[in-house]
Protein backbone atom coordinates (compact mmCIF):
# COMPACT_ATOMS: atom_id res chain seq x y z
CA UNK A 1 0.00 0.00 0.00
CA UNK A 2 1.02 3.33 -1.08
CA UNK A 3 0.56 6.55 1.22
CA UNK A 4 1.40 10.08 0.69
CA UNK A 5 1.13 13.50 1.59
CA UNK A 6 2.07 17.05 0.72
CA UNK A 7 5.27 18.17 2.11
CA UNK A 8 4.96 20.31 4.58
CA UNK A 9 7.01 23.21 2.91
CA UNK A 10 3.87 24.11 0.64
CA UNK A 11 6.66 24.98 -2.49
CA UNK A 12 6.04 24.11 -6.31
CA UNK A 13 8.70 22.13 -6.25
CA UNK A 14 9.26 19.52 -3.74
CA UNK A 15 11.12 16.42 -3.13
CA UNK A 16 10.30 12.54 -2.64
CA UNK A 17 11.94 10.34 -1.17
CA UNK A 18 10.79 6.59 -2.56
CA UNK A 19 12.07 3.39 -0.44
CA UNK A 20 11.90 0.16 -2.18
CA UNK A 21 12.52 -3.08 -1.17
CA UNK A 22 11.93 -7.10 -1.95
CA UNK A 23 11.13 -7.81 1.54
CA UNK A 24 8.21 -7.59 3.47
CA UNK A 25 9.76 -5.97 6.45
CA UNK A 26 9.02 -2.14 6.34
CA UNK A 27 12.50 -0.36 6.10
CA UNK A 28 13.55 2.45 8.75
CA UNK A 29 12.33 5.67 7.44
CA UNK A 30 14.47 9.08 6.97
CA UNK A 31 12.06 11.43 8.36
CA UNK A 32 12.87 14.57 7.15
CA UNK A 33 11.03 17.86 5.36
CA UNK A 34 11.71 15.58 2.29
CA UNK A 35 8.02 14.22 1.08
CA UNK A 36 8.08 10.50 1.54
CA UNK A 37 6.74 7.70 -0.01
CA UNK A 38 6.81 4.08 0.47
CA UNK A 39 6.65 1.88 -2.47
CA UNK A 40 6.64 -1.59 -4.03
CA UNK A 41 10.52 -2.73 -5.00
CA UNK A 42 8.35 -3.03 -8.40
CA UNK A 43 7.39 0.28 -8.54
CA UNK A 44 8.42 3.88 -8.89
CA UNK A 45 11.96 4.22 -9.09
CA UNK A 46 13.06 0.45 -8.19
CA UNK A 47 16.38 -0.63 -8.05
CA UNK A 48 17.15 -2.62 -11.12
CA UNK A 49 19.85 -4.04 -8.82
CA UNK A 50 18.84 -7.55 -6.94
CA UNK A 51 21.25 -7.06 -4.07
CA UNK A 52 20.23 -3.16 -4.15
CA UNK A 53 16.02 -4.43 -3.68
CA UNK A 54 17.44 -6.31 -0.56
CA UNK A 55 19.35 -3.91 1.33
CA UNK A 56 16.82 -0.61 0.05
CA UNK A 57 17.39 2.32 -1.57
CA UNK A 58 16.54 5.72 -1.65
CA UNK A 59 15.50 7.94 -4.71
CA UNK A 60 15.46 11.18 -4.29
CA UNK A 61 13.71 13.39 -7.20
CA UNK A 62 12.18 16.66 -7.90
CA UNK A 63 8.58 16.67 -8.18
CA UNK A 64 7.15 18.84 -11.04
CA UNK A 65 2.99 18.02 -10.38
CA UNK A 66 1.29 16.52 -7.61
CA UNK A 67 -1.82 15.42 -9.03
CA UNK A 68 -4.23 14.06 -7.34
CA UNK A 69 -2.00 13.31 -4.04
CA UNK A 70 -4.84 14.13 -1.74
CA UNK A 71 -7.66 11.67 -3.02
CA UNK A 72 -7.90 8.07 -2.47
CA UNK A 73 -6.51 5.45 -4.46
CA UNK A 74 -3.50 7.93 -5.63
CA UNK A 75 -0.61 6.01 -7.02
CA UNK A 76 3.14 6.92 -6.81
CA UNK A 77 3.12 6.35 -10.51
CA UNK A 78 1.04 9.28 -10.99
CA UNK A 79 3.44 11.62 -9.99
CA UNK A 80 5.13 13.74 -12.60
CA UNK A 81 9.12 13.97 -11.33
CA UNK A 82 12.08 15.38 -12.63
CA UNK A 83 14.99 13.13 -12.35
CA UNK A 84 15.26 10.78 -10.10
CA UNK A 85 18.45 11.30 -8.28
CA UNK A 86 19.49 8.60 -7.58
CA UNK A 87 21.24 7.94 -3.95
CA UNK A 88 21.74 4.46 -3.01
CA UNK A 89 21.86 4.54 0.56
CA UNK A 90 21.71 0.86 3.04
CA UNK A 91 19.05 1.78 5.57
CA UNK A 92 18.55 -1.59 6.77
CA UNK A 93 18.20 -2.25 10.46
CA UNK A 94 21.65 -4.43 10.60
CA UNK A 95 23.34 -0.98 9.50
CA UNK A 96 25.33 0.38 12.53
CA UNK A 97 23.31 3.61 13.85
CA UNK A 98 26.05 5.68 13.43
CA UNK A 99 25.98 5.15 9.98
CA UNK A 100 22.09 5.90 8.92
CA UNK A 101 22.83 9.33 10.84
CA UNK A 102 25.77 9.92 8.75
CA UNK A 103 23.62 9.18 5.43
CA UNK A 104 20.68 10.62 6.78
CA UNK A 105 23.34 13.71 7.16
CA UNK A 106 24.90 13.53 3.59
CA UNK A 107 21.26 12.72 1.79
CA UNK A 108 20.22 15.91 3.48
CA UNK A 109 22.67 18.14 2.63
CA UNK A 110 22.62 17.27 -0.75
CA UNK A 111 19.07 17.44 -0.90
CA UNK A 112 19.03 21.23 0.23
CA UNK A 113 16.85 19.88 3.17
CA UNK A 114 19.09 21.67 5.67
CA UNK A 115 17.97 25.36 5.44
CA UNK A 116 19.62 28.60 7.08
CA UNK A 117 18.14 30.16 9.80
CA UNK A 118 15.45 32.77 9.44
CA UNK A 119 17.89 34.81 11.59
CA UNK A 120 20.92 34.40 9.47
CA UNK A 121 22.06 36.99 6.94
CA UNK A 122 23.04 36.08 3.38
CA UNK A 123 26.76 35.40 3.56
CA UNK A 124 28.47 33.08 1.61
CA UNK A 125 31.17 31.13 3.18
CA UNK A 126 34.76 32.04 1.83
CA UNK A 127 36.76 28.65 1.14
CA UNK A 128 38.23 27.32 4.21
CA UNK A 129 41.58 27.33 2.27
CA UNK A 130 41.18 31.18 2.16
CA UNK A 131 40.74 31.48 5.75
CA UNK A 132 42.65 33.91 7.37
CA UNK A 133 43.03 32.61 10.69
CA UNK A 134 43.47 36.22 12.26
CA UNK A 135 43.59 35.57 16.27
CA UNK A 136 40.76 38.02 17.25
CA UNK A 137 38.30 35.97 15.15
CA UNK A 138 39.50 32.38 16.43
CA UNK A 139 38.87 34.20 20.07
CA UNK A 140 35.16 34.82 18.52
CA UNK A 141 34.95 31.62 17.84
CA UNK A 142 36.22 30.01 21.14
CA UNK A 143 33.76 32.30 22.73
CA UNK A 144 30.78 31.12 20.58
CA UNK A 145 32.22 28.06 20.55
CA UNK A 146 32.25 28.02 24.96
CA UNK A 147 28.69 29.56 25.21
CA UNK A 148 26.70 26.88 23.39
CA UNK A 149 28.55 24.29 24.87
CA UNK A 150 27.65 25.42 27.68
CA UNK A 151 23.61 25.89 26.94
CA UNK A 152 24.36 21.81 25.38
CA UNK A 153 25.34 21.28 29.06
CA UNK A 154 22.09 22.77 30.67
CA UNK A 155 20.35 20.90 27.93
CA UNK A 156 21.72 17.76 28.78
CA UNK A 157 20.74 17.83 32.58
CA UNK A 158 17.51 18.82 32.00
CA UNK A 159 16.99 15.42 30.06
CA UNK A 160 19.34 13.46 32.15
CA UNK A 161 17.26 14.79 35.43
CA UNK A 162 13.39 14.19 33.49
CA UNK A 163 14.50 10.35 32.09
CA UNK A 164 17.84 8.99 33.99
CA UNK A 165 21.32 9.19 32.34
CA UNK A 166 20.71 5.51 30.26
CA UNK A 167 18.79 7.32 27.31
CA UNK A 168 20.92 10.56 27.23
CA UNK A 169 23.94 11.17 24.74
CA UNK A 170 26.23 12.63 27.06
CA UNK A 171 29.91 14.19 26.00
CA UNK A 172 30.91 15.05 29.76
CA UNK A 173 30.51 11.55 30.76
CA UNK A 174 31.92 10.08 27.52
CA UNK A 175 35.08 12.16 28.22
CA UNK A 176 34.61 14.23 25.07
CA UNK A 177 32.81 17.33 26.32
CA UNK A 178 34.65 20.58 25.00
CA UNK A 179 33.38 23.44 27.03
CA UNK A 180 36.19 23.01 30.14
CA UNK A 181 38.75 22.79 26.98
CA UNK A 182 37.71 25.90 25.29
CA UNK A 183 37.29 28.04 28.17
CA UNK A 184 40.90 26.84 29.29
CA UNK A 185 42.04 27.93 25.69
CA UNK A 186 40.40 31.24 25.46
CA UNK A 187 41.93 32.45 29.19
CA UNK A 188 45.62 31.66 28.24
CA UNK A 189 44.83 33.73 24.54
CA UNK A 190 43.93 36.44 26.35
CA UNK A 191 46.88 36.54 28.54
CA UNK A 192 48.46 36.23 25.96
CA UNK A 193 47.64 38.53 23.06
CA UNK A 194 49.97 39.41 20.56
CA UNK A 195 48.08 42.98 19.85
CA UNK A 196 46.96 45.53 21.80
CA UNK A 197 43.54 44.33 22.81
CA UNK A 198 41.98 44.57 26.16
CA UNK A 199 38.09 43.96 25.14
CA UNK A 200 36.79 40.74 25.57
CA UNK A 201 34.36 39.68 22.89
CA UNK A 202 30.88 38.72 23.79
CA UNK A 203 29.01 36.12 22.15
CA UNK A 204 28.00 36.36 18.08
CA UNK A 205 24.57 36.61 17.96
CA UNK A 206 23.98 33.42 16.11
CA UNK A 207 25.72 31.80 18.90
CA UNK A 208 23.35 33.90 21.36
CA UNK A 209 20.66 32.78 19.54
CA UNK A 210 21.48 28.90 19.30
CA UNK A 211 22.04 29.39 23.32
CA UNK A 212 18.35 30.44 23.33
CA UNK A 213 17.33 27.76 20.96
CA UNK A 214 18.96 25.04 23.55
CA UNK A 215 17.86 26.55 26.47
CA UNK A 216 14.27 26.05 25.41
CA UNK A 217 14.21 22.71 23.59
CA UNK A 218 12.30 19.87 25.48
CA UNK A 219 12.69 15.77 25.07
CA UNK A 220 15.58 13.51 24.84
CA UNK A 221 15.47 12.65 21.48
CA UNK A 222 15.67 16.60 20.60
CA UNK A 223 18.94 17.07 22.97
CA UNK A 224 20.49 14.17 21.80
CA UNK A 225 20.04 15.32 18.18
CA UNK A 226 21.93 18.75 19.04
CA UNK A 227 24.62 16.99 21.42
CA UNK A 228 25.20 14.44 18.51
CA UNK A 229 25.75 17.25 16.13
CA UNK A 230 27.36 20.00 18.52
CA UNK A 231 30.24 16.84 19.11
CA UNK A 232 30.66 15.27 16.20
CA UNK A 233 31.10 19.48 14.33
CA UNK A 234 33.96 19.85 16.99
CA UNK A 235 35.60 16.50 16.27
CA UNK A 236 35.58 17.25 12.87
CA UNK A 237 35.97 20.89 11.68
CA UNK A 238 36.93 22.18 15.23
CA UNK A 239 39.71 19.84 14.60
CA UNK A 240 40.65 21.16 11.35
CA UNK A 241 40.09 24.61 12.37
CA UNK A 242 42.58 23.36 15.37
CA UNK A 243 45.22 22.02 13.07
CA UNK A 244 45.66 25.03 11.18
CA UNK A 245 45.45 27.46 14.42
CA UNK A 246 47.95 25.58 16.35
CA UNK A 247 50.50 26.62 13.54
CA UNK A 248 49.56 29.20 12.93
CA UNK A 249 48.93 31.28 16.37
CA UNK A 250 51.10 29.24 18.10
CA UNK A 251 48.59 27.42 20.71
CA UNK A 252 51.19 24.96 21.41
CA UNK A 253 53.72 26.98 22.71
CA UNK A 254 50.79 29.17 24.83
CA UNK A 255 49.55 26.44 26.47
CA UNK A 256 46.12 27.06 24.57
CA UNK A 257 45.30 23.73 22.56
CA UNK A 258 43.67 22.04 24.88
CA UNK A 259 40.23 21.76 22.64
CA UNK A 260 42.13 19.59 20.81
CA UNK A 261 44.62 17.45 22.42
CA UNK A 262 43.11 17.13 26.02
CA UNK A 263 40.25 14.40 25.82
CA UNK A 264 38.83 12.38 29.06
CA UNK A 265 37.76 9.47 27.02
CA UNK A 266 40.11 6.05 27.14
CA UNK A 267 39.98 6.31 23.04
CA UNK A 268 39.78 8.44 20.47
CA UNK A 269 37.21 10.24 20.60
CA UNK A 270 35.21 9.47 17.16
CA UNK A 271 35.19 6.11 18.56
CA UNK A 272 33.79 7.03 21.78
CA UNK A 273 30.97 8.52 19.47
CA UNK A 274 30.23 6.38 17.22
CA UNK A 275 29.61 3.45 20.10
CA UNK A 276 27.98 6.01 22.50
CA UNK A 277 25.58 6.89 19.42
CA UNK A 278 25.46 2.58 17.99
CA UNK A 279 23.87 2.53 21.34
CA UNK A 280 21.61 4.82 21.12
CA UNK A 281 19.78 4.01 18.26
CA UNK A 282 20.19 0.15 19.58
CA UNK A 283 17.30 1.70 22.09
CA UNK A 284 15.59 4.08 20.21
CA UNK A 285 11.90 3.22 18.62
CA UNK A 286 11.08 4.00 15.14
CA UNK A 287 9.03 7.34 16.52
CA UNK A 288 12.19 8.29 18.49
CA UNK A 289 14.03 8.38 15.60
CA UNK A 290 11.88 10.61 13.76
CA UNK A 291 12.12 13.16 15.81
CA UNK A 292 15.85 12.64 16.53
CA UNK A 293 16.27 13.17 12.69
CA UNK A 294 13.71 16.40 12.41
CA UNK A 295 15.78 17.77 15.28
CA UNK A 296 19.22 16.77 13.58
CA UNK A 297 18.45 18.89 10.49
CA UNK A 298 17.63 21.82 13.05
CA UNK A 299 20.62 21.37 15.06
CA UNK A 300 23.25 20.79 11.85
CA UNK A 301 21.83 24.39 10.55
CA UNK A 302 22.77 25.81 13.71
CA UNK A 303 26.42 24.32 14.52
CA UNK A 304 27.21 25.71 10.71
CA UNK A 305 27.28 28.82 11.80
CA UNK A 306 29.28 28.48 14.46
CA UNK A 307 32.46 29.20 12.47
CA UNK A 308 30.82 32.55 10.91
CA UNK A 309 33.29 34.64 13.26
CA UNK A 310 36.47 32.57 12.10
CA UNK A 311 35.69 32.25 8.30
CA UNK A 312 36.82 35.77 7.18
CA UNK A 313 39.67 36.24 4.96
Amino acid sequence: MISATRPRTGHAEARIEAHCSSSSRAQPRFPTRLHEVRCRATGFGAPKNPKKKQEGVVDVVNVRDWGRIDEPGFDVGDLKAQGPIRRVLDNSKELPFMSVVSNFLADAEGSGAIKPPEDSREREIPPFEKWAFREEHYEQYLVDIGLVNGAMKRAIERATALDGPGTVLDPMKLGIYRGDAVANDLCRLQTTRRDERDDIAAGSRYAQAYVSLLDAIEGTDVVNAHAYMLSITLLAMGNRIGSVCVEKLGLIGRKAASAYLDFDAEKPPLAVLTEAVNELGDGMSEQSKEVFFEALLVAASRCSLLVDSLART
